[in-house]
């Protein structure tokens, strides 16, 4: 007899949504059947979707240093109402994820919180020594993150994006450096994740920008697409005389698409994440909405989403994660040109992406792929998480198509949940999470606090 059956759901199995019973022991999947068998727990699912629990490999949970922001337990629950069972958390806390002490200072700190399972980034920075990347690989970090070319501040050591004159930092590591970077970690076999925008670009035009665009137009031409391009090009070239394998955080582009793609067709090691973001806006709903939809890159034309929709189909672009950076309120309640780049994103991210599914702009046999499998190949998590597969931990989302998802405050667990989503309606609704078996969410309400760290396999 299995301790839980669900019954009647058409389940993400083989590419395709197919109707048969699923069955756990012990925290995993363990049997699939088109007829009934015994189990302690039944879910009767008849007419719901199915779903791995979604991987969000790209979450800034703020905790420790500015939980005014966001803290870890906020996040992970909403991680959980938002049918989101692993994150992997940004390295860049105050102070960063840099060394072993820094490491398990930090995982115990987020341990207590966990409502999901969690994952950590390592940051490599100019001061990065080979026994750090080996100290914090064998400790269990998913990859490694490069803000490329951005500075540390020397006493915090919080990311700087644009130094204050005068002020002391650590600065950032030059290409020959980031060369370097690129062969340690090849021989470590762990992923570089590059957040692909040249400041040195960024930094000319902030400079000569004139004061007659539009703050959403100046933004655009500040951050201009060649700045993720450049950075991209670059990346794929020390990839491919290293062999380390690259990954590009929240690519944004047309470009960056057909960079990706002719970098693997090359055989080259490199795969790139989007954005709910920059699959769902453009820059006139970021003029519309304001302050709250500002992120770094920047949310860009039709073309740009039509293309990250093509590619994410195609499998170009590898997965989708959110990039959940919060702000205070009252931060982004300012002139949009001052307003921090950011937004809560967790708990968004299934919805929009099944909303895109639902309407068709998206096929949703694609979103087992790119919200779970994929990410869990590129993280090292496939033989455990990314799949309803016999011998995968038990983590599932049923999902009612036919429902609708309303985005309220009163739904939103982040600690500050503004987003561009806000007060709207998106179709289909979460109606439950399932994590190892065990339900931390039912119909919008946490249940349990359930997470665990989440230690990847060797590459």
């Amino acid at each position: 007899m299995f301790e839980l059956g669900i019954e009647g759901a058409h389940v993400a199995i083989g590419g395709e949504l197919r109707p048969v019973n699923v069955y756990v022991e012990q925290g995993r999947f363990r049997a699939f059947s088109d007829t009934v068998l015994e189990a302690k727990q039944r879910i009767q699912a008849t007419g719901l979707l199915m779903f791995p629990g979604v991987i969000d490999s790209h979450v800034h949970s703020r905790d420790p240093g500015l939980t005014h922001k966001e803290d870890f337990l906020h996040s992970t629950r909403a991680a959980a109402a938002g049918g989101v069972t692993t994150v992997l958390e940004m390295p860049n806390s105050v102070p960063p994820v840099t060394d072993r002490a820094s490491f398990l200072s930090r995982q115990a700190h987020l341990a207590e919180q966990a409502t999901v399972d969690f994952g950590m980034w390592g940051m490599v920075t100019s001061e990065t020594s080979p026994q750090d990347i080996e100290d914090l690989s064998s400790l269990g970090v998913s990859a490694f993150k490069l803000f490329w070319g951005y500075a540390l501040d020397r006493e915090t050591r919080a990311l700087v994006y644009v130094p204050k004159a005068g002020q002391p930092v650590i600065p950032p590591p030059d290409n020959g450096r980031v060369l370097e970077l690129f062969q340690l970690l090849a021989q470590a076999k762990k992923v570089l994740a590059v957040h692909a925008e040249d400041n040195a670009i960024i930094a000319f035009r902030s400079q000569h920008a004139g004061e007659s665009r539009d703050a959403v137009e100046r933004l655009l031409w500040e951050r201009p697409v060649v700045a993720e391009a450049a950075t991209m090009e670059l990346a794929a070239e020390f990839s491919q005389a290293t062999g380390c394998a690259v990954h590009v955080v929240h690519m944004s582009s047309k470009a960056g698409v057909d960079i990706v793609r002719r970098a693997r067709r090359s055989g080259i090691d490199m795969t790139a994440e989007t954005c709910p973001q920059y699959l769902a806006l453009t820059a006139d709903d970021v003029k519309a909405l304001g302050p709250v939809a500002k992120v770094y890159p920047p949310i860009r034309h039709a073309e740009d989403r039509e293309a990250l929709l093509a590619g994410l189909a195609s499998g170009a672009v590898a997965f989708v994660a959110s990039d959940h950076a919060p702000h205070a309120a009252a931060e982004k309640a300012v002139p949009f040109a001052e307003a921090p780049a950011g937004f809560a994103g967790v708990q968004t991210l299934f919805p929009v992406l099944l909303d895109l599914a639902l309407r068709g702009q998206l096929p949703m046999a694609c979103l087992p792929d790119i919200l779970s499998r994929h990410p869990a190949e590129r993280y090292g998590l496939f033989r455990i998480k990314g799949a309803i597969d016999v011998g995968f931990d038990a983590d599932f989302v049923l999902v009612d198509p036919r429902a609708k998802t309303h985005l309220g405050r009163a739904e939103l667990y982040s600690l500050n949940p503004e987003n561009p989503w806000m007060g709207t309606e998106l179709k289909g609704r979460i109606t439950a999470t399932y994590l190892r078996g065990q339900a931390v969410m039912e119909n919008g309400k946490i249940v349990a606090h359930a997470g665990r760290f989440i230690k990847p396999e060797a590459r």
